[in-house]
């Protein structure tokens, strides 16, 4: 009898070729886990509530110190109603106002936040309003509409060489004085780059970013590298590549890279400008087809955020998340998927933690000691009651707690001897779990089910689900598990659902080759 070790899961998602060809480290589905430097599967972070803004408080970004928002002068809803003293602002939550001339003029209704930052210790923003899309810099003053006529008011804006840049209607890129976000006229300070005269075929300003110091203006079908330079004498245009990024807030720098979402899948701006076009071999190749699925959804939008305390970029839509772990130094490069409760209207990293907001204004911090997701609509719901932002910050109730549903499936694997029929008499799972009960008398469901062909090329069969609950970590010492399966190559799907902590190392599996099948 024979036996064979899965133990190197390092491969992440990949949907670029076949499940019957598909390399054994890789996963047809990887969902609510992730692979670790250790090149185990384990489940993704909880979002255990921290606090709550109402849904007129839009965006979640990094501020001087705090996490923010922003609300206008008119915006309703600016936070929930509760039955205990509550306030917007609570330690490191703190809310930034946007105003127009006094708050009774247009202009003061904020519904959206294209992308915000911080700038010489105040945040700069991008706002949707109810007069279209306008910039302001909260500096302290209580107007902080930046009035210059020479503001572009785009979508899209970027700190780099001491200056704000934005891109403007007529596809040129404009550029602030030195140091002053809100003087976007004065001579040789302020002025444009001509981004224009460098288009393919698209021309308005999509997205702008920086690589290496270089000023990124992305057309959506290419972008333009600049050098740019506090004095406007010493910027130049330096290059085009191939590929270009959709919208403003859909990259993220990454280390020394800029990861975007382009109209193919996510790109990397190393390789294509090192390569011209290298999208073959590109980081986001693997989930291109999922990619493409967020990018043509409705609905909520489409974020990118790095998360430097999780060593991960996401792409985010809705209740979705395509995420890349990376290890250079264990040469981890994988995606997996990650579903909440509840969709996602921001997202931040801040004092070595990442946080999530919800479309209805709650945050969340991901916590990989916490098993299992808070939901504050459904505690809402289920109880009856309001929100209590400071005691449930502290213990969240238990009517609110969804635990997230793992789902792990391998590509079709062969025990390296393709189309011979093998009798695949047990196996053995060596995973790592905790008894940790966190919602009293939740389900615990745990299994594997093998999807098999009668033939290579043949429809798939399903067989299982086998019930893991009841047994150990580590079956090898106890007793191996029946499987009981004659095939020429077998896929393996399993199902965690439960308030605990997994960690998946290695499957085992005991059998006897029979053959050329057919």
């Amino acid at each position: 009898m024979s036996q064979i070790v899965y133990s190197r899961f390092d491969g992440g998602i990949d949907l670029s070729r076949p499940a019957a060809v598909q390399d054994a480290n890789r996963f047809r589905e990887l969902k609510n886990a992730y692979v670790t430097p250790g090149k185990a599967v384990r489940k993704r972070p909880g979002a255990r509530y921290r606090w709550s803004w109402g849904p007129g408080v839009k965006g979640l970004y990094t501020g001087p110190g705090y996490l923010t928002g922003f609300w206008g002068a008119a915006n309703e809803d600016v936070q929930h109603p509760t039955s205990v003293a509550f306030v917007q602002d609570a330690g490191q939550f703190v809310t930034t106002k946007l105003q127009v001339a006094g708050g009774g003029a247009p202009g003061n209704t904020i519904t959206e936040i294209h992308t915000a930052f911080q700038f010489a210790g105040s945040m700069y923003a991008v706002a949707e309003t109810d007069t279209g899309t306008r910039h302001f810099y909260a500096d302290g003053t209580a107007d902080n509409l930046v009035t210059d006529a020479n503001c572009p008011n785009g979508r899209t804006a970027i700190p780099i060489a001491s200056k704000v840049f934005g891109g403007a209607q007529d596809g040129v890129t404009r550029f602030s004085a030195t140091d002053d976000p809100k003087d976007w006229t004065l001579a040789d300070d302020a002025g444009f780059l001509p981004t224009n005269r460098k288009t393919r075929s698209l021309s308005t300003v999509a997205a702008l970013g920086e690589f290496e110091g270089f000023l990124v203006v992305s057309m959506g079908d290419a972008a333009q590298l600049w050098t740019v330079d506090p004095d406007p004498a010493a910027m130049a245009f330096d290059k085009t590549i191939a590929v270009g990024q959709v919208e403003g807030d859909t990259g993220a720098n990454v280390g020394n890279d800029l990861f975007f979402m382009s109209p193919s899948g996510v790109r990397s701006i190393v390789l294509n400008s090192q390569n011209g076009n290298a999208m073959d071999l590109d980081v986001g190749v693997p989930i291109d087809r999922r990619a493409i699925e967020l990018l043509v959804a409705d609905g909520n939008p489409l974020l990118a955020r790095y998360f430097p305390s999780l060593g991960q970029f996401w792409l985010i839509r809705g209740a979705r998340a395509l995420v890349y772990s990376f290890s250079r130094t264990a040469k981890v490069y994988a995606w997996s998927e990650y579903t909440f409760p509840w969709a996602i209207a921001g997202a931040a990293d801040f004092a070595g933690a990442a946080y999530l907001r919800s479309a209805d204004g709650d945050i969340y911090e991901l916590d990989q000691a916490y098993p299992v997701d808070d939901d504050a609509v459904a505690a809402v719901t289920a109880l009856g009651i309001e929100r209590d932002p400071v005691s449930w910050a502290e213990a969240f109730p238990d009517e609110g707690k969804v635990v997230p549903a793992i789902t792990i499936e391998t590509p079709f694997l062969d025990m390296k001897a393709p189309g011979s029929l093998k009798q695949i008499h047990w196996m053995d799972v060596v995973a790592t779990r905790t008894d940790e009960e966190t919602i009293s008398g939740a389900d615990r469901e745990f299994s594997i089910t093998h999807l098999f062909r009668s033939d290579t090329a043949g429809a798939d069969f399903e067989a299982g689900p086998i019930l893991l609950t009841g047994q150990p970590d580590d079956s090898r010492p106890e007793g191996a598990i029946p499987v009981g399966l004659m095939a020429p190559s077998i896929a393996a799907r399993l199902e965690h659902q439960v308030a605990e902590h997994f960690e998946l190392s290695a499957l085992v599996y005991h059998f006897d080759n029979l053959g050329v099948y057919g």
